[in-house]
This record gives C-alpha cells, structure tokens and sequence, in this order.
C-alpha cells in the first residue's frame, strides 16, 4: 500500500498546502566534463587555498536556448559553475580567467579563483554545471566533489558515501508570480520505491520523492522560507555521512 500511495504521489501535482509539482529534466548535452584540479583530494592547503576547474564542451555566461528561461528565474550571469564550499550558498562562476588556456575556445575552458581565509581542519568542494535558469546537469561528468584541509589533517570524509546537493532555490528572494525551481544533485545512490529516497521539507511540509528530476514549487506565500532535502536509505533511515542533508532559506516577495 506504502509503493501504491508513492507512485500515485507523482502520477501528478503534490496537493498540499504548497505544491510541488514534478517537470521533466531538460535535455541533457553532450561530452561536458567538469574537474576540480586542485586542491587534490585530501590534500593540505594553506588558508587561502587557490581552485582551478576546468570545464570541456560547455559554454558559461550565455543564456540556455530553451522554454524553461521563461516558465521560472532565469539567471542575467547565463550558464554557470556552482561552487559550494562547505555548508555556504554557492560561489557562481560564469567567466573563464586563466587567459593562457584555450582562449575563446569554451569547449576547453579552465577556471581559477582564490577562497577566503578558511578555518583549520576538514573542508568540502562541490561542484556542479547549471543551466542559466539554475537547472544542474545530472550526469556524472557534469559534478565533481573535494575534501581537502587546511594547514593540518583532520577528519576523515568518505566521498563514496550517498551525496545529496541542495542546488535550487539559492538563498535570495523570487517573485509569487512564478513557480520556485528546486533542483538538486545525487551521486552514489539511486532512488526508487525500495531503494534511496529523498525526503523534502519546505517549511513544516514533509513530501518523499523516488524519482530524481526537477521540480517546480507554486503557492508559496508571500516572506521567508526554508526548504531541506534529506537522503533516506531502503528503511527509510536518514543514511549517515556527510553529505545526506541540506538546508537553505529564501524569500517569496
């Protein structure tokens, strides 16, 4: 009865007091590749560590030839990189500035930026390929993920573990007048009615999802909001490891 209720759950809108309603991903593209180059995993850094992406076979800053740049926010920066350090919103990265590579050439594209003076001990990068409406590409090669340190050893982090990024909405204010994309990103796990599940609260409204696509977010009212997205293994038990929940909040106006 419990598979029954799921699958009639997505058959179409989610009825609640706000609705999430489940659209087909976009069309993926072909042959992009997406590495973090440095730091290496768990290497010692410095507290001013120095990333370098590089990026193959896809172009940033434009925007995204498809109906979805009308239906929902379509980002002015176009086509992007989301860089998440840590637990902090996402450093947006639209613009190649390393000149030496492949200039003006974006299916081969490298990309470097310095981060803030960082705390000691254990950090995290993810990083993920978005279309310029938010929309994260969902294949493998379009996300890669770092542990790294800072001037010492610490905690030991498994990124073979199921991984859940939380990568729309961001933490900024949209307009009633359009549905709220929520997108996020999954690696090490598949979801299915007797396998990995996703578990999305917005607000105190708790929905499980078993089918990884994008969704739109209507009727949502007017101020401040939180959404968290929460992995489940086959028993419904939150899976342990680092990167099985997230949360952010934004605004409606």
């Amino acid at each position: 009865m419990y598979k029954l209720l799921l699958g009639l759950l997505f058959s179409s809108s989610i009825f609640c007091s706000v609705r999430i309603v489940p659209v087909e991903g976009s069309l993926e593209p072909d042959h992009v590749q997406l590495k973090i180059l440095f730091p290496t995993q768990f290497e010692i850094e410095g507290r001013e560590p120095v990333v370098k992406l590089s990026l193959n076979n896809f172009p940033l800053g434009v925007d995204t030839s498809f109906v979805r740049n009308e239906e929902i926010y379509n980002y002015t920066y176009g086509q992007s990189i989301h860089l998440f350090l840590d637990d902090s919103d996402p450093i947006v990265i639209t613009d190649a500035i390393d000149p030496f590579i492949d200039k003006g050439d974006y299916r081969k594209r490298n990309y470097s930026l310095h981060l803030p003076c960082l705390n000691e001990g254990v950090h995290t990068l993810r990083a993920l390929v978005c279309r310029s409406y938010g929309e994260c590409l969902k294949s493998s090669s379009s996300f890669d993920v770092r542990v790294f340190y800072v001037a010492k050893g610490g905690e030991q982090i498994d990124v073979c573990d199921p991984l859940i990024v939380l990568n729309e909405p961001q933490q900024r204010t949209y307009s009633a007048c359009q549905p709220v994309l929520l997108d996020f990103y999954l690696k090490n796990c598949r979801l299915s009615l007797d396998g990995y599940k996703v578990r999305i609260v917005i607000d105190d409204q708790e929905t499980i999802i078993t089918k990884w696509q994008p969704f739109y977010l209507y009727d949502l009212e007017k101020g401040e909001h939180v959404v968290e997205v929460e992995l489940l293994d086959q028993n419904d038990q939150v899976v342990p490891g680092e990167f099985s929940y997230e949360m952010r909040k934004f605004r409606v106006y």
